[in-house]
């Protein structure tokens, strides 16, 4: 329904649960010239099957592998990323080293890292096994770098592409915006022209939070 909104010409889904996603969806990301972009962000929570369960989520990774597998085969240049928890009470050494495995196989291009924090009357809170703060905020900075080699690696397979980009008002007279699939994009140059439009941006160069383009032409 949303995509039939007149002028409305981009539409991401984000921060959505796993079990809510109708694959049907992968066929309009797909199609250039729909509205939704090609775009997912899923939140995991944990990589180790044994901390889902304590989490109460309703997924298995084999069943969420499947699904990220087909999301990345059915949509061309898809970013997609998601939401890793580490520290929650209960999570070994091995457990994490799992979660991190799961990470780094899955295709996921990046993730949001959550640090557990107890809440008083939570039952979480209340759990045995509760990882120390020091361990967790290893464990964070840890998944973090892991984050960020993937996002930087995912930049570099952009370069050489043309990527359409909705530029944005300048700042500090530097021109930037977002491509369909959410990458930061850097103008090399830019002109008062490009504001507020939707232009063909050939990329350059990859930087580990956003990558430097040249603008091609006006997106008809």
């Amino acid at each position: 329904a949303l995509s039939k909104l007149n002028g409305l010409k981009r539409l991401r889904i984000s921060s959505i649960e796993p079990t809510t996603i109708p694959e049907e969806i992968f066929g309009l990301m797909a199609d250039p010239s729909h509205c939704l972009m090609p775009y997912l962000h899923v939140p995991l929570q944990s990589g180790c099957d044994s901390i889902l369960k304590k989490m109460r989520r309703k997924y298995s990774l084999s069943d969420m592998n499947q699904f990220f597998e087909r999301a990345s085969n059915k949509i061309p240049n898809l970013c997609l990323g998601t939401d890793i928890m580490v520290g929650f009470p209960g999570e070994s050494g091995k457990d994490f080293e799992k979660t991190c495995e799961t990470f780094m196989e899955f295709p996921f291009n990046y993730c949001h890292v959550f640090t557990f924090s107890e809440r008083d009357g939570t039952p979480a809170a209340k759990m045995d096994d509760q990882v120390t703060m020091n361990e967790r905020r290893q464990r964070s900075a840890y998944l973090r770098r892991l984050s960020a080699s993937k996002r930087m690696a995912f930049h570099e397979s952009q370069v050489g592409r043309e990527l359409r980009v909705l530029i944005e008002n300048p700042k500090n007279q530097q021109f930037s915006g977002y491509s369909d699939n959410y990458v930061k994009i850097i103008l090399s140059e830019g002109f008062e022209e490009f504001s507020n439009k939707i232009s063909r941006v050939k990329i350059l160069e990859a930087r580990p939070e956003y990558v430097v383009g040249q603008w091609v032409k006006f997106e008809n």
